[in-house]
């Protein structure tokens, strides 16, 4: 038996009957205070070789007793991209449009952009996804590039050719992005016509 602790026994169904086929002994706090307080070694702790002939052996602890565990350090929070604004205008600076009346078969250019707060940022490429491109020259270009395009028929009544483009943009702070910008067109018929 163990003096002070606790001891795990482990059997194994041997002919019929459980047979002990190994006991691990395990000293508590208390015991271990008690040998270190006496000056006795115990078999569960070890000591260091004196550094000289006049120091005495310093008792440690097993490894056992004194586990250390792995502290998690979280990693900290990357603070949230600011939001891309897009937008499409009718000249490189000017004022962002949501819509616009053009008249049939007049040729326009527009120029895609993209804004983070107040500051505007360079687009690398736009692609035009989704809506009617009418006579367009390309439906993919530059950020330099404006869509050139024009628009032979008019849309049913009521209704306008909502275009949705695709934006990459390259921000200092946030690196290569994507964004939509949409605009409304609306074509109207010259005056003049029957």
């Amino acid at each position: 038996m163990c003096s002070g602790g606790a001891k795990l026994e482990n059997y194994a169904l041997i002919d019929g009957k459980f047979m002990a086929v190994s006991i691990v002994f395990f000293q508590d706090d208390a015991e271990l205070a008690r040998l270190l307080a006496a000056g006795t070694p115990s078999p569960a702790v070890r000591t260091r070789a004196p550094a000289s002939p006049s120091a005495t052996p310093r008792a440690i602890p097993s490894s056992c007793c004194q586990a250390a565990r792995p502290v998690a350090t979280p990693m900290p929070t990357p603070p949230p991209a600011r939001p891309i604004r897009p937008g499409i205008s009718l000249l490189p600076v000017s004022a962002p449009l949501t819509s616009l009346e053009v008249l049939r078969g007049r040729p326009v250019a527009l120029w895609v952009r993209a804004f983070v707060d107040d500051r505007e940022v360079p687009v690398v490429s736009w692609t035009l996804i989704a809506g009617d491109a009418g006579e367009a020259l390309a439906i993919a270009g530059s950020g330099g590039a404006p869509f050139q395009t024009s628009w032979r028929r008019l849309a049913s009544p009521g209704s306008a050719y909502d275009l949705v483009f695709r934006i990459e943009v390259d921000t200092p702070d946030a690196g290569h992005r994507v964004t939509h910008a949409r605009i409304a067109v609306i074509v109207r018929s010259p005056a003049l016509e029957n």
